[in-house]
């Protein structure tokens, strides 16, 4: 079973859907922006709102049906104040209406109203490594939905994420938290969940203390801060970019750089990692053409696991690749990236690989 979550961006939107945490795999989405074809793939749709919506010339049930969506049950859940009083044009949509704040069962009870199959669910909580993979799933899918700037507010739930990842890569195994993080399908927050995971396990493995394990990680979901000002259209496009969509996201690392600037709970050397992280050794990379000794070691680690996280990964225009060749493709990009640290990261691959063949 599949649930997609429709939000406003905000933080009371979010928490209106706490009781399915620990339940039911939910991707977040946020509203007006179109919907991913990988996301339609969802028995139930839940529309949440912090604040009462606003579509021009719009109504929600329109607007469902331009994303070919509204045939899915759905269930739009309303601070009470607006639900008492709705907007006649939002209640165009035959959905089930609850007024927030409700009781946990009070969501659950619709959602198994909505798709009957989900009682048998309710009975069995999920395991600790994918109630940890919902929560920092729910963190990262709301904020690159949201608004293109990043709070404290944002920044600290980072943190807690980051501390959730650890503990459940050391507890779990790094192999089932990305077992369960495939089982979202939105990307950039699905690829930073990756970058995290690995992050964490190498920091593990290369005798980082507790401290910088957690910056390290922190600096892996960080990363990709700036796709906040890439529209999702292009994040998710199933085709190729065009030169000027490329030059769009080719922005990210210094638009992550100047979101983070005087940031609290974010360092320097997370700055850099977000500004540099697609830096190559001879000069080639971007933003700044940096060359050799300017990249600084954590960023070249960085760099090995963004790119390998993204190879074995699906997106919406490519499959994903196989461990030994995504592995293979590092090692043909020797004058890019560092070899000694190349070779340290070995046994990280050797692991997904190992993992793999006992998971067939």
């Amino acid at each position: 079973m599949r649930v997609l979550a429709l939000t406003d961006g905000t933080c009371s939107a979010r928490d209106l859907l706490a009781p399915l945490q620990g339940i039911v795999p939910t991707d977040l989405h946020v509203m007006p922006n179109a919907i991913p074809p990988q996301l339609k793939r969802v028995n139930v749709v839940i529309v949440a709102f912090g604040r009462f919506p606003k579509f021009p010339g719009k109504t929600l049930f329109d607007w469902l049906g331009s994303q070919d969506i509204a045939h899915i049950p759905t269930i739009v859940c309303l601070p009470a104040s607006n639900a008492e009083n709705p907007k006649p044009s939002l209640w165009q949509t035959p959905a089930i209406t609850l007024a927030a704040p409700f009781r946990p069962d009070k969501l659950l009870d619709a959602v198994e109203q909505c798709y009957r199959p989900f009682s048998k669910l309710r009975k069995h909580k999920l395991s600790q490594v994918n109630q940890t993979t919902q929560a920092v799933a729910n963190v990262f899918s709301s904020l690159f939905g949201g608004e293109a700037h990043v709070s404290e507010d944002a920044i600290a739930q980072v943190a807690m994420a980051a501390d959730g990842v650890n503990q459940t890569v050391t507890s779990e195994g790094l192999q089932d938290w990305l077992f369960s993080v495939a089982q979202y399908h939105s990307y950039t927050a699905r690829h930073c969940m990756i970058v995290a995971g690995f992050a964490s396990k190498w920091a593990s493995v290369l005798g980082f203390n507790d401290e910088d394990q957690h910056a390290f990680t922190k600096a892996a979901l960080l990363h990709d801060i700036g796709k906040l000002e890439v529209p999702l259209e292009i994040l998710d496009k199933p085709g190729p970019l065009t030169p000027v969509e490329r030059e769009r996201v080719n922005r990210h690392p210094e638009a992550g750089y100047r979101m983070l600037i005087g940031t609290d709970g974010v360092t320097d050397l997370m700055r850099e990692i977000t500004y540099a992280h697609h830096e190559f050794l001879d000069g080639s990379g971007y933003p700044r053409g940096l060359v050799g000794k300017e990249i600084v070691d954590a960023v070249r680690c960085m760099t090995i696991i963004d790119i390998y996280s993204a190879l074995i990964d699906a997106r919406a225009y490519k499959d994903p690749m196989m461990p030994d060749k995504a592995f293979a493709v590092l090692c043909d990009m020797e004058k890019q990236l560092d070899a000694t640290l190349l070779d340290a990261f070995r046994p990280m691959y050797e692991l997904h690989v190992s993992a793999l063949k006992t998971a067939a």
